[in-house]
């Protein structure tokens, strides 16, 4: 995914961090709906509950539909507050996550800080 998007791995895996959760309450919710990303199902331009992707192709449909939606927001882009930035204020459509607006860019970067540590110790680049 980080491939197909032109960026790093940290910021995928960071993505996947923040809102698919990385304690064991946001684990056994998301990981049994196969949506590293929690995305929702839109109805009527309001968030409506995660998406389910056992039902419709698991973790491959998970992605390629991230990518699908999200990917001209943010391709080729490196630097974590870039990357956070466009996805919170698009040119077209809604900012990624509504909420906690005012501070998901902050809470995106504690994140991808604790996921360089993360990495670094499991000697992943």
């Amino acid at each position: 995914m980080a491939l197909d998007i032109a960026t790093t791995h940290r910021m995928v895996l960071t993505v996947a961090a923040k809102e698919g959760g990385w304690t064991e309450d946001a684990l056994k919710h998301n990981m049994p709906l196969s949506n590293p990303f929690g995305v929702n199902t839109i109805v009527n331009r309001q968030a409506a509950g995660n998406k389910d992707y056992t039902t419709i192709g698991g973790l491959p449909k998970a992605i390629s539909e991230w990518e699908r939606m999200f990917k001209d927001r943010v391709y080729g882009e490196k630097d974590p507050q870039n990357f956070v930035y466009k996805m919170q204020h698009p040119a077209i459509g809604q900012p990624y996550n509504s909420a906690h607006a005012d501070k998901y860019e902050d809470v995106f970067m504690q994140v991808y800080n604790s996921m360089g540590t993360y990495m670094g110790k499991c000697g992943v680049q």
